[in-house]
């Protein structure tokens, strides 16, 4: 079961835009890493993070900006005759970057509409003002961007 280098930008960007999940990996100030798994949206090459206002999330990247952030879709397992002859076909995406807090009103209230909208199938327009304030925005700013995938 050979594994693939995913080279095409568009297959990456393809499977970023259909993903339900993602996780997203800090460094706290201890040095301890922290992985959590959310929901997200990936615009204009940039992944977007919706938050509460405090947290080890937040706490991390304040801390240290550096994060990484990966995707997967499992295809299928295959099912061999012997446990080595087991394995699964998926598609991966990680992604190295650095991590800000998207400040700006407009770009965040228009980001989470964004965000909104991918769950919900549909747009639901722009949140309030207060839900923007309610809300952080994660953006991570890529720098590296790789994937695999193993096949048949």
């Amino acid at each position: 079961m050979p594994k693939q280098w995913i080279t095409d930008r568009a297959a990456l960007d393809a499977l970023l835009a259909r993903a339900q999940a993602g996780c997203l990996a800090t460094v706290g100030a201890d040095g301890l890493p922290y992985a959590t798994p959310v929901n997200f949206l990936y615009a204009d090459g940039c992944v977007y993070i919706h938050s509460a206002l405090t947290g080890r999330k937040l706490a991390n990247i304040a801390s240290q900006p550096v994060v990484s952030f990966s995707v997967f879709e499992m295809e299928r397992l295959a099912i061999g005759d012997s446990p080595c002859s087991c394995s699964t076909r998926y598609q991966s995406v990680l992604i190295e970057g650095r991590a800000s807090i998207v400040e700006d009103g407009p770009a965040k209230a228009r980001r989470l509409a964004e965000l909104t909208g991918k769950y919900a199938g549909r747009s639901l327009g722009l949140p309030s003002d207060e839900a923007c304030r309610r809300t952080a925005l994660i953006e991570i700013h890529v720098e590296r961007l790789t994937g695999k995938r193993n096949v048949d």
